[in-house]
């Protein structure tokens, strides 16, 4: 068994891990054509992957998994000197961070004391008042505008693009900083479409065909209340009233399965005028690839509008983040309770939990 590690397909092939939390690649058919033999893996560029050992140094295999660059590299080190490209280590503070971690900050602004130019690496190394964290994201540089007519003179905003999340584990190693979250496995961001979408990897095709109503809901239909919510063109109720959901369901997802609504259980906590957040815990036992736990996380004043759900995808355990159209897989884990999953929305949200004590009665009539 192996799932996917929130790589992509790139040149045919995409990194997977099996459960002994190893990393090998898949070709579009599923077929495994490099074995489960190495710690952490990234895509496939100029038909050369970076992958790293037992030893936490870094090499280079080839679509053979030929070995081309021994293990005996940091990340930087073996990047910069197999695509020819300058390195850049740069502070970074956690607000910034984490929005670049989510996909949602794409770009930089610096002052260009150092020549940034396209294809450069932005290792950009969290730090707040304490000092460095331990977490680092290294981004390539694709676009750069430093023409003083539209930016300000000696900066340079720049367009960037995440190639690998270095781990807690990795930096700790490195640093002498003791890892502060268990990330279990490799992991980061998407940068695209969710890989239920069948175009992008067509050997889960054959299961995804007959998606139910509970997939449209949980993947397609809550983000879009969320998004419309942010619009400012939706109505927040649609968040928790299952008679719309079922005739939403029907009308704009063409689903024909019925849901079992009264196996969803719905909590709503806050001010529906303000800052609120809607758990779902959707029905027992679910199936792969569902949600297990849902969390809409609202804060009108700061304008916040987000999606979290708990999943099982092929064998794993994910934590992410859904926009309309995009998954965002925050990180592996293993199973959790609805208590913990909602404590891991409001550290990750950055909600103060005394939001928690706000419960409210909402009226749930069931889909007919």
């Amino acid at each position: 068994m192996w799932w996917l590690v929130g790589s992509r397909f790139s040149e045919g092939l995409c990194a997977v891990v099996n459960e002994d939390k190893m990393i090998g690649y898949v070709d579009a058919n599923g077929e495994l054509v490099i074995p489960f033999q190495y710690k952490k893996g990234c895509e496939f560029k100029n038909c050369v992957a970076m992958v790293s050992d037992d030893s936490g140094k870094w090499g280079a295999i080839d679509q053979e998994n030929e070995l081309v660059e021994p293990f005996i590299y940091s990340w930087n080190e073996l990047y910069g000197k197999l695509y020819d490209a300058t390195i850049h280590e740069l502070k970074i503070l956690p607000e910034y961070y984490r929005l670049i971690e989510i996909g949602e900050k794409t770009f930089e602004v610096r002052f260009n004391d150092r020549d940034f130019t396209k294809g450069d690496i932005l290792f950009l190394r969290e730090h707040d008042e304490n000092g460095y964290t331990g977490r680092a994201i290294s981004a390539e540089v694709t676009y750069l505008l430093d023409n003083p007519r539209y930016c300000k003179k000696y900066f340079a905003i720049m367009a960037i693009r995440v190639c690998n999340i270095l781990t807690p584990v990795e930096i700790g190693l490195a640093n002498g900083i003791q890892q502060k979250e268990e990330l279990p496995l490799p992991h980061r961001p998407k940068q695209g479409k969710t890989f239920y979408i069948e175009e992008e990897h067509p050997v889960l095709d054959e299961r995804l065909l007959n998606k139910d109503s509970l997939y449209d809901l949980e993947y397609r239909l809550i983000p879009q209340y969320v998004w419309s919510v942010g619009k400012r063109n939706g109505d927040v109720t649609k968040l928790y009233d299952f008679s719309v959901w079922s005739q939403d369901l029907i009308r704009r997802m063409y689903s024909t399965k019925v849901i079992d609504w009264e196996e969803i259980v719905c909590e709503v906590m806050g001010d529906i005028n303000n800052e609120f957040l809607v758990i779902y815990e959707f029905p027992k036992p679910f199936k792969e690839p569902l949600a297990k736990f849902g969390a809409v996380y609202i804060s009108k004043r700061d304008e916040i509008f987000e999606y979290f759900t708990l999943e099982k995808s092929y064998g794993a355990y994910m934590f992410g983040s859904m926009k309309t159209d995009i998954h965002y897989d925050l990180c592996n884990m293993d199973d959790i309770s609805k208590d913990e999953f909602v404590k891991k929305v409001c550290r990750y949200a950055e909600i103060d939990e005394t939001l928690l004590e706000k419960k409210m009665v909402v009226r749930m009539e069931v889909g007919s």
